[in-house]
C-alpha cells in the first residue's frame, strides 16, 4: 500500500499538479479583470476621453494592476506608453489590449512549456541531469521566446520601412512641387503607395487621419516617428518641423532629404557588398576548400599511399 501511494504522489506529478492549478487560477483572475467587464466600462471604451481614461487607469481593479504590472505591461517609455505598447505598435499591432493579453500570453507559456514536458511519456526515461536540463530549456524558451519574436517582427517592419522610404519621399516631392499642401500630399501618398510601400501607406494614412482630427502637425508628425521607430523617419520629421518653424520651402528640404536618404541606402548596400568577402571565408575555409582538397588531392594521395606501402 505505501508503495502504491509513494508511486501516485510522486514528486513529478505533484509539480505538474501545482502547475496545472496555477494555470487554473490565472486562467480566472484573466477572466476576471480582462473579459468580464462592467457596462460602464464599455462606455468609458466607446467614449475614448482623455480624461475618462485617466479616470479608468485609477479604478483599475487591483487583479488587474497586478496582472499588468507582473507581465511587464505598466513600465511607462518616453512616448508616455507603456514599453510593450510602443514595441507592439512598432510592430505593428494596435490593439489596446495587446499589450496585457502579450503579457498574459507569455506567463501562460511560461507555464505551460514546462508542463508539457513535465507530462510527456519519454521525458521520464531520461537521467536527472537532461531531465531537469530540458525542463530549465522550457523555461528559457517560454520566457524569452516571446520577446524574441516580437523584435523579430518590430526589426523586419523597419527594414522594409528603410528600404520604401525613398521612393515614398519622392512621391511626396512630386505632390509638393504639384501645388498639393502638405496634408493632401501626405494624404495623397498614403493612397497611391498601397501597393509598393504597404507599412508606409499605413502610416501616412494615421498621419493623414490624425491632421484631419485637428491634431498640430508637430504633434502627429511626432506620432509617426514614435510608431515606426526608424531613425529614416525621425529626421524626416524634425526637417519638417524645422522647415515649417523657420519658413523655408517644404519642397526643397524634402528633395534635399530625398538625396541624402537614397545616399545614405547606397552607403549601407556598399558597405554590405564590402563585407561579403570576409562573410565567405569561413565557409570556403571550412565547408568548399576540403570538399576541393579531397576530390583533387584524393586520387594522388590513393596512388602515393599505393607506391610506398604496397607489398
Amino acid at each position: 500500500m505505501n508503495t502504491g501511494a509513494t508511486t501516485i504522489l510522486s514528486p513529478t506529478i505533484m509539480l505538474g499538479g501545482g502547475i496545472f492549478l496555477f494555470i487554473g487560477l490565472l486562467s480566472t483572475f484573466v477572466y476576471m479583470a480582462f473579459f468580464k467587464r462592467e457596462r460602464s466600462t464599455d462606455r468609458v471604451d466607446r467614449l475614448g476621453a482623455r480624461n475618462l481614461t485617466v479616470k479608468r487607469k485609477k479604478d483599475e481593479s487591483p487583479i488587474k494592476r497586478f496582472l499588468s504590472r507582473l507581465a511587464g505591461a505598466d513600465q511607462t517609455g518616453k512616448s508616455g506608453r507603456s514599453r510593450l505598447s510602443q514595441q507592439l505598435i512598432q510592430a505593428g499591432i494596435r490593439h489596446p489590449a495587446a499589450a496585457s493579453r502579450f503579457g498574459l500570453a507569455r506567463l501562460l507559456l511560461l507555464a505551460l512549456l514546462p508542463a508539457t514536458w513535465l507530462l510527456l511519456p519519454w521525458t521520464k526515461d531520461l537521467s536527472g541531469s537532461y531531465y531537469w536540463l530540458g525542463l530549465a530549456v522550457m523555461f528559457v524558451v517560454a520566457y524569452m521566446g516571446p520577446n524574441y519574436l516580437l523584435r523579430f517582427r518590430i526589426a523586419k517592419r523597419q527594414d522594409e520601412i528603410r528600404r520604401t522610404l525613398p521612393d515614398v519621399v519622392d512621391l511626396l516631392v512630386v505632390c509638393v512641387e504639384a501645388g498639393l499642401g502638405l496634408d493632401a500630399a501626405v494624404r495623397r501618398v498614403g493612397e497611391d503607395m498601397a501597393l509598393s510601400a504597404p507599412i508606409l501607406s499605413q502610416e501616412f494614412r494615421f498621419l493623414s487621419l490624425e491632421l484631419a482630427a485637428g491634431t498640430p502637425r508637430a504633434r502627429a508628425l511626432k506620432n509617426l516617428a514614435d510608431r515606426t521607430g526608424v531613425e529614416d523617419v525621425a529626421s524626416l520629421v524634425s526637417m519638417i518641423n524645422q522647415a515649417d518653424r523657420f519658413g523655408v520651402s517644404i519642397g526643397r528640404s524634402l528633395r534635399v532629404h530625398s538625396d541624402t536618404v537614397r545616399t545614405k541606402r547606397r552607403q549601407k548596400l556598399e558597405e554590405k557588398a564590402a563585407k561579403t568577402s570576409l562573410k565567405l571565408l569561413f565557409p570556403l575555409l571550412f565547408c568548399i576548400f576540403p570538399t576541393i582538397l579531397v576530390v583533387i588531392g584524393g586520387p594522388a594521395a590513393i596512388k602515393i599511399f599505393g607506391l610506398f606501402f604496397a607489398k
